[in-house]
């Protein structure tokens, strides 16, 4: 949530709107994919700064550079900085910390899991009323 947020402060800086929800399921342009990539860099790097993600110990351990990385490494380190685990493995690409090939399969691996949940919450809620007590599920 506050990746997004930072990510969406950087298109404001740049004086160029999200192109992140138009034509979603269609080919981006190259510039447009540019802009998105600088802008999940501004908030990667906001949020995982360079020094100090490098100095994690988990991090240090694979000093000698691009590096494959086990779920648990890379739960822990989106624990630690209150991101997606997509976000820390982009940010150890950006850091060469990592190959372009582990990101794409990470990246297919959690939009999988991500249909997947929805697929299971949408299941789950079949037949029930859209309608929520948001109040009432706060102190429930």
């Amino acid at each position: 949530r506050v990746f997004s947020l930072l990510h969406e402060l950087a298109h404001l800086m740049l004086r160029q709107s999200g192109v992140s929800d138009l034509d979603a399921d269609g080919p981006r342009r190259a510039e447009d994919e540019r802009i998105e990539v600088f802008c999940n860099q501004v908030a990667a790097a906001a949020l995982m700064p360079r020094a100090q993600l490098l100095a994690e110990p988990l991090v240090a351990a694979k000093e000698g550079g691009r590096s494959e990385w086990s779920d648990d490494d890379i739960r822990a380190l989106a624990t630690i900085y209150s991101v997606s685990r997509e976000a820390v493995v982009r940010r150890l690409l950006t850091l060469n910390r990592t190959s372009e090939a582990f990101y794409a399969r990470k990246r297919a691996q959690y939009a999988a899991e991500f249909r997947e949940l929805q697929e299971q919450r949408k299941e789950k809620n079949a037949g029930k009323s859209i309608a929520r007590n948001m109040p009432r599920e706060t102190v429930a």
